[in-house]
């Protein structure tokens, strides 16, 4: 005789497409989800965000860091940020702060 379990499974509240027997896994997500409006940085869309290549702890081939122009090429980051670092190299901290959500400076970037 066959025997049937049956298995709570949590989805992400802004994604359809996650999937998870864990609650805690499911929060997780949740936080740094790119679909949940609470993790919008005011920073994307901005004029003064711009990319540039910093030396720091990496020697003279750099990397890749985002910054803005308007806080003195100030480095940031996103929630994402953190956790490929976290997943990646769990021991460093991602360089510079965590972008704002809701910033004075934001003047809306204007593509022609």
């Amino acid at each position: 005789m066959s025997k049937k379990e049956t298995a709570t499974i949590y989805r992400c509240e802004h994604c359809v497409r996650y999937y998870s027997i864990s609650a805690a896994a499911t929060n997780y997500h949740e936080k740094i989800c790119s679909k949940n409006l609470k993790n919008k940085h005011a920073c994307f869309g901005c004029k003064f965000l711009t990319f540039g290549i910093s030396s720091h702890e990496f020697g003279e081939g750099g990397v890749k860091v985002l910054m803005c122009t308007a806080q003195d090429h100030k480095m940031l980051h996103s929630n994402k940020t953190v956790e490929k670092v976290n997943r990646n190299m769990p021991f460093r901290k991602p360089l510079g702060e965590l972008m704002p959500y809701k910033c004075d400076l934001y003047i809306m970037k204007q593509d022609f």
